[in-house]
């Protein structure tokens, strides 16, 4: 398949039957021609011949299914690939943010769950700007299927950046929704926001309380390396390693690098 579209892109100004041709591989073998050509869409390349593939691309009824497979590739390569093909559709974000689960379950066509419904909010999550989609997925923090939901807490809380709705999800049984909202008051230093996460610190997830101190490290909090380093110890070996409290502040890196 690969050849044939190398070859395909090559003539594709000269020879009168490729596109048709194209057509035919995308209708007849969807499965090699998304694979195939997602990997031809990695280069920056932009030609007649490769917007005619996205074209076809985005219009393949198994689209977004393929493209929200974990297993098919890294959420780095979906996103990329993503971003690309929103030069060709600038809808695309509202097509897929349309076959997540609907408010009330209710949604027509295929519907995306489980792993496929977390990585398409993580698509959108960096490839939509603004609250152009929370019309459509607003709902979703309080989805029935956890992946989705504790995805839809990051984006959501990313999006309205309200102290408020942050301290309702922490009243949440799922310690990665908890952990998600956190993280989306990233940034934050109002004093509702440093509230909300000294809160946290007797939250039994650690991924919470870590997600908590980075929150509170960004908004420059004093004594939170000291935090940090007993975090670390009393969750085992996997933490930071012992520091003398009198060296300079944890850094932004060594945070980023934190295992909780």
């Amino acid at each position: 398949m690969s050849a044939c579209l190398e070859r395909a892109v090559s003539e594709f100004e000269s020879v009168p039957r490729t596109p048709r041709l194209l057509g035919r591989l995308a209708r007849e073998y969807p499965d090699l021609f998304f694979t195939a050509t997602a990997k031809f869409l990695e280069s920056d390349a932009d030609s007649p011949a490769h917007r005619f593939l996205a074209g076809l691309l985005v219009r393949q009824e198994s689209f977004f299914e393929c493209l929200t497979n974990p297993a098919r590739c890294s959420c780095e390569s979906a996103v990329n690939l993503f971003r690309r093909l929103l030069r060709v559709d600038r809808t695309l974000d509202f097509r897929l943010a349309r076959v997540l689960p609907g408010r009330n379950d209710l949604n027509h066509g295929k519907v995306l769950h489980g792993g496929h419904g977390a990585r398409a909010m993580d698509i959108l999550d960096q490839t939509s700007q603004g609250q152009r989609l929370m019309s459509v997925v607003g709902h979703l923090p309080n989805s029935a299927d956890p992946k989705i939901s504790a995805k839809a807490a990051l984006f959501v809380g990313r999006r309205i950046n309200n102290a408020e709705w942050t301290a309702k999800q922490l009243g949440r049984e799922d310690h990665r929704l908890r952990a998600n909202a956190v993280e989306a008051s990233w940034g934050a230093k109002s004093e509702a926001a440093i509230r909300i996460l000294e809160s946290c610190a007797d939250d039994p997830s650690n991924r919470v309380v870590g997600n908590a101190l980075v929150g509170l490290h960004l908004a420059e909090r004093p004594d939170v390396a000291e935090r940090v380093l007993a975090l670390s110890q009393s969750a085992g070996s996997g933490g930071l390693p012992a520091r003398n409290p009198f060296q300079a502040p944890i850094s932004d890196l060594e945070f980023a690098h934190l295992n909780f």
